[in-house]
């Protein structure tokens, strides 16, 4: 992938493509870039060079790059089948956002394994925190300040989520502090890492049939039938139901 020029051997192509795309997008400086540890050594610095030389500044003020992602331990690939959409996580009655909250319980820089074991312990972890938080018997508080301001420090030390999470669960369980201000406080710091809570539903009045779809799709789950488990969640929703998954089990809403 190297083609001599009157400058040398070199790999053009896609650089200059990064460079161009962003320059007519976001401009000619960029505050934030992200990609994967192995654009660190060529495809990165060609951005600089290319187009530093360009507009006579500064391209990018902070580059973040992170370790390899992969699933059971293993490079992602089609080939092996563990490639994975967020739709496929829906599918399975997984919240989106417990996806987010796994992704935070790893420090960026370093190699993140997925596993379903693995989302299942982040969205039990994200459920504990939406229950308290949109409890309506708990009214607001204060914003514990010393609390808050770890929450930010962790996040201002080279984006160390894990560190952020892992102040978010201890918030939690903390029961010296009062209910109302252990609430704002978590509320405050999810606003930043972007989650959004939702209190949960009323119980339905379910028929006698799709109480037995999801007493059929809970078994499949167990025994990690994803196949059965998704066309049962199908036929559910043919009644006019969505089911997502939980610590709890399964919750059930009304299709809108």
């Amino acid at each position: 992938m190297e083609w001599d020029s009157p400058w040398g051997r070199g790999f053009p192509g896609w650089h200059i493509e990064c460079s161009a795309m962003s320059m007519k997008k976001l401009g000619a400086q960029l505050d934030v870039h992200f990609g994967g540890e192995d654009l660190r050594s060529t495809h990165h610095p060609n951005e600089i060079a290319q187009s530093e030389a360009v507009t006579g500044k500064k391209f990018v003020k902070y580059w973040v790059h992170s370790a390899f992602l992969k699933v059971d331990g293993q490079k992602m690939s089609k080939s092996l089948g563990n490639v994975y959409t967020v739709q496929d996580l829906i599918n399975k009655g997984y919240n989106p956002q417990s996806l987010k909250y796994f992704y935070y319980t790893a420090y960026y820089r370093t190699p993140c394994n997925f596993t379903w074991q693995a989302l299942d312990a982040a969205q039990s972890a994200l459920d504990r925190l939406s229950r308290f938080v949109t409890d309506e018997s708990i009214s607001a508080g204060q914003i514990n300040q010393e609390i808050y301001d770890n929450f930010l420090a962790a996040l201002n030390n080279d984006l160390n989520t894990a560190s952020a999470i892992a102040i978010l669960q201890e918030t939690l369980k903390d029961k010296k502090l009062a209910d109302s201000d252990r609430k704002s406080t978590l509320l405050a710091c999810s606003e930043i890492l972007g989650f959004t809570f939702q209190k949960a539903t009323e119980t339905l009045d379910l028929s006698d049939e799709v109480k037995a779809l999801l007493d059929q799709r809970q078994l499949a789950r167990q025994n990690k039938n994803w196949a059965e488990s998704d066309l049962l969640r199908d036929q559910i929703a043919e009644h006019g139901y969505i089911v997502m998954d939980g610590a709890e089990g399964q919750k059930v809403t009304r299709k809108k």
